[in-house]
């Protein structure tokens, strides 16, 4: 499950990378499944049309009906897959693995395995990137120029970097142009996450004061969360999902990137392969 305002096609060479790593992708998975979230993607210019933008259980819902339909498929057929979630993606997938847990005789397909990479849960967004996001000081998500991206792209890395900027200009303007083209305004992701904050907690399914998964398996669950991600706090992170072979921190690395600029996603690859590779 992708992150907001990430294209289906920055997922792909990470699922491309894990088979890479480990032949566990083809020999032990049926389907491997890339849901375009509400609001992304294709979604982007009915949305933005209508101004309809989604709100977090909005999203939730979506993702939840298309699995089952998706799987639901055979009648009578029970089915289980495993999930990758990152940032938005991951607390898509902690919710749905909640819900599941809750209906299991109704459910067509129920999550196994679950992955959670930076997840952007409720209980631990920054107070900090929440206040310059409401307050303006920062337009996260607007790609009208180059310096738009920039920002966002330091505010997905750490606090110290080992470079003031790390992505070069060549691949800023490129990642500007494949945005202008992809959304049908410059504003459009940063109005979406306007929305979503603004609806966060007015669900109380999507509110949290404890790990409702707590009494999971722990051996199913993998949280990877980088230690200086200023956009989730790492302790609070820490704090909720407990301490143990479950929970892996990533030093020197912010919510997608690490100081020196070097992506996350590819870093984490052996560890996923390993946890999905092993217990198969």
């Amino acid at each position: 499950f992708h992150g907001i305002s990430q294209l289906l096609g920055e997922i792909v060479p990470l699922v491309n990378e894990l088979d890479r790593n480990s032949s566990f992708l083809k020999n032990s998975y049926q389907s491997i499944i890339i849901p375009e979230m509400l609001g992304h993607g294709s979604d982007a210019e009915r949305v933005h049309a209508k101004q309809a933008y989604p709100t977090p259980i909005d999203i939730v819902n979506d993702v939840d009906e298309f699995m089952q339909s998706f799987f639901g498929q055979e009648e009578g057929t029970a089915h289980c897959c495993d999930v990758i979630g990152v940032s938005m993606g991951g607390a898509v997938a902690y919710h749905l693995k909640v819900r599941q847990q809750q209906r299991m005789e109704t459910n067509q397909v129920t999550i196994d395995r679950l992955v959670l990479v930076a997840p952007a849960l409720e209980p631990f967004r920054e107070a900090d990137f929440e206040k310059d996001f409401e307050s303006g000081k920062k337009k996260h998500f607007a790609f009208e120029n180059r310096q738009e991206v920039k920002v966002f792209l330091r505010d997905l890395s750490t606090k110290k970097r080992t470079k003031k900027d790390p992505v070069p200009k060549v691949l800023l303007q490129a990642i500007l142009k494949l945005r202008q083209r992809s959304i049908p305004h410059p504003n459009y992701y940063h109005s979406v996450m306007t929305h979503l904050q603004k609806e966060f907690g007015k669900s109380p399914e999507l509110s949290l004061e404890t790990n409702l998964l707590e009494n999971a398996d722990k051996q199913h669950l993998l949280v990877i969360f980088p230690e200086e991600d200023f956009i989730c706090s790492y302790e609070k992170g820490k704090a909720f999902f407990g301490e143990g072979d479950h929970f892996v921190s990533i030093p020197k690395c912010g919510h997608m990137f690490f100081s020196d600029g070097k992506p996350v996603l590819f870093h984490i690859v052996p560890m996923i392969a390993d946890f999905l590779g092993t217990q198969c």
